[in-house]
């Protein structure tokens, strides 16, 4: 490897992460932060789960509806007193292996769903390919519950399962996650502007 090889291979990234980016559908996008922000001023939840570098991503969100929709710029500072009711369900490690181990990992959050999911609730699953069967399984819980169900992806599947989805075309799984990782920022960005007015 030398530094011309390193420097093609940066600007092919570079390159892969702007038509990623490019892809987002930004009526889809406004949808799903509107979704989001009924849920916000109704009291509903937002459960977000995914595995992998999209379970981080699902964590991530959370905190960020949770915290940075209600702080000022100095980070300390809390502007907004209402909070998000926000939940990552890839973060209870004992609930997700005890449905793993004894009814199987395509269930891990389905099974965790049925126990906090409402009308009305948003849920957000995360799968960079779309063809996750835990959440897709996990979606369609959503769905019979009467939650309005979201997808952050590449495709797949599960654009057939959720209601509304954010997806990232035509690329490496890499830059999909990068991608939706932009996203999350962008929403939650948004909404703190919108709820901070």
């Amino acid at each position: 490897m030398n530094y011309e090889q390193v420097r093609e291979l940066t600007n092919e990234y570079i390159n892969e992460m702007k038509n990623a980016i490019k892809s987002i559908d930004s009526k889809e996008l406004f949808n799903v932060i509107e979704v989001i922000l009924n849920a916000y001023k109704a009291g509903n939840k937002v459960i977000v789960f995914g595995n992998g570098g999209s379970g981080n991503l699902a964590s991530h969100l959370v905190q960020d509806l949770a915290k940075h929709t209600i702080v000022g710029n100095n980070k300390a500072e809390v502007k907004v007193q209402k909070r998000f009711k926000a939940l990552c369900l890839n973060e209870c490690v004992s609930c997700m292996t005890t449905w793993a181990n004894d009814v199987g990992y395509d269930k891990v959050y389905s099974e965790q769903l049925i126990n906090w999911v409402e009308p009305w609730d948003v849920v957000i699953g995360i799968t960079g390919s779309g063809n996750t069967p835990n959440v897709i399984n996990a979606l369609e819980v959503a769905n019979a519950k009467g939650a309005v169900s979201v997808s952050f992806t590449g495709g797949g599947k599960v654009l057939k399962v959720a209601q509304y989805n954010i997806v990232i075309k035509d690329s490496t799984a890499y830059c999909v996650e990068d991608a939706l990782s932009c996203v999350v920022h962008l929403i939650t960005d948004i909404i703190r502007n919108e709820i901070q007015k």
